[in-house]
Formats: C-alpha cells, sequence, structure tokens
C-alpha cells in the first residue's frame, strides 16, 4: 500500500458539494472532511444524501507506526448494488440496494496482512433487486451445482432478499446468518471465512417446496477462494428424493422471513 504518501504532508480539508458524479452514480449533499498530520490520516464523517437515508463513512489510518492501524465505520441505508457489482467484478447490470454496517479494525502494512487482523462486526441486507444470470452464477455457481440447478446463462435473475451478519475476529469471519431468495434458489446457512488463509466454509440449507412443504437439503462451500466448491450431503439427499427441476418457478420457502429480514408470508405487513 502506498502509506509513505501520508507521511509528508500536513492536510486539512473540509468540502461541501452540491451534486457530485462518480462512477456513473449521481451523489447529493455530500460533505467530506480529512486531516492528515504526521502520518496520521483522519477522514470523515463522509456524508452523502441518499434516497434511503444518509451514507456516512469514517476512515483513519496511522503511517506513523510500523503496523498501521486503520479503522472504518459505514452505516450505509441504501448503497446502489450496482456500486458493489462494480467493485467486485460482476457481470451485466444490477439494480437494487443494500444496507451496509461495519465497524472495522485491522493493522499491516499490506492488503493481505490487514485482511489477516480484521476484527468487528458487519452486516449486509438488501429487499428486492435484479441481477444478470452471470453475475448470479458467479457468486452462487458452487452452491448450484452441488444441487443440480440449472441457470441458463443468458437473462436476469430477480433477487426478493439477502441478508449476511457476521463479525471478523483476527481476520476470520463467522456468519452466524446467511439468507438468500432469488427466482433460482432459496437458502439459509451460516458459516466462515477466513481472509488470512483466503479459504471459507459455508454450510448452507437450500429449500425447496415438496408436496406444500418446506423441506431442506445440507449443501456445504468450501475450499480456497480460487477453488470453491460444493458437495451434497449424499444421505439426507436419497432420504428426501427431491426432484428440484420441479420446484423452480414454483413458491419459495421464507429463508428470509425466518432470518427475519422479510416479514412472514401471509403476516401483516
Amino acid at each position: 500500500l502506498p502509506l509513505s504518501i501520508l507521511r509528508g504532508p500536513t492536510l486539512d480539508i473540509t468540502a461541501s458539494i452540491g451534486t457530485l458524479t462518480f462512477l456513473d452514480q449521481a451523489w447529493h449533499g455530500v460533505d467530506l472532511a480529512l486531516q492528515l498530520k504526521n502520518g496520521r490520516l483522519h477522514a470523515g464523517p463522509l456524508k452523502l444524501a441518499m434516497p434511503g437515508g444518509p451514507l456516512a463513512l469514517t476512515l483513519t489510518a496511522d503511517a506513523s507506526s510500523s503496523t498501521v492501524p486503520v479503522s472504518l465505520e459505514l452505516h450505509a441505508p441504501a448503497l446502489p448494488l450496482a456500486l458493489v457489482a462494480r467493485h467486485a467484478g460482476l457481470p451485466g447490470p444490477m439494480t437494487g440496494a443494500a444496507r451496509i454496517e461495519a465497524q472495522l479494525h485491522a493493522a499491516g502494512r499490506s492488503p493481505r496482512a490487514l485482511a489477516s487482523t480484521l476484527d468487528g462486526p458487519v452486516s449486509v441486507t438488501s429487499t428486492g433487486g435484479q441481477m444478470t444470470n452471470a453475475a448470479f452464477l458467479q457468486l452462487t455457481g458452487a452452491a448450484l451445482e452441488a444441487l443440480g440447478i440449472h441457470v441458463p446463462a443468458q437473462g436476469d435473475t430477480t433477487l426478493r432478499c439477502l441478508g449476511v451478519a457476521g463479525s471478523f475476529d483476527h481476520g476470520v469471519a463467522r456468519l452466524r446468518t446467511i439468507a438468500l431468495e432469488t427466482t433460482y434458489l432459496s437458502l439459509a446457512g451460516s458459516g466462515q471465512v477466513d481472509l488470512g488463509r483466503e479459504t471459507l466454509a459455508l454450510r448452507l440449507n437450500p429449500l425447496a417446496q415438496v408436496s406444500g412443504s418446506a423441506v431442506s437439503v445440507p449443501v456445504v462451500v468450501e475450499g480456497p477462494f480460487s477453488a470453491v466448491t460444493g458437495r451434497l450431503d449424499a444421505d439426507a439427499f436419497d432420504k428426501l428424493g427431491l426432484l428440484f427441476s420441479a420446484w423452480l418457478g414454483g413458491v419459495h420457502p421464507t429463508a428470509c422471513a425466518d432470518a427475519g429480514l422479510l416479514p412472514a408470508r401471509g403476516s401483516a405487513q
């Protein structure tokens, strides 16, 4: 990381911008404060007026220290998913917005060192949106392959709900809640992601409607980031004898309602 550029100048900047266009996204009511002295950077709060509520971001870094402690606090009631997709390198357009809450701390002189020392809670929730099937396959391909669910390369996937909540401890994210409801897949689960070793291990329970009842088949998604694989709990699959192709396009179970991210279907709105 170019941390050396923090050790020379002294800066004290405040700015108020009516409308700022950045990465093809118009941001309104931008307020920024930045102070830099003796290698210590404090940026924020950066505030953006957004339709779903104001976004607030604070970033600090101390380049005068050999380990360079860094902290990030983000409150984003409705961050456009298109912006997230762009930075994640996902193909095609994406619509909708996500609520992101994070209070993260780390120390290191490289991205990997920072990732392996990351601490703090983080949560991402989204209700309503759409992505290309290509992006959906890139995100969920391991689980889909294990279940034998075919998603065409062309077309779009409706994102009814997404929820991920957990916390980092020395670079290991323990995800207590994973919930997803889309056109092709509905699942709940939990697991962990090790940023230091660049591995993940998730236990997911894809849900299907069989004879009017919701059933699940455990799937384990694991491996290094470069070669993530999914495997089915074969015993459970044989006992249930599910035919997932009969479920596609049908009424999906309420993974997100069970996780408290959406009201239960049939309940008062």
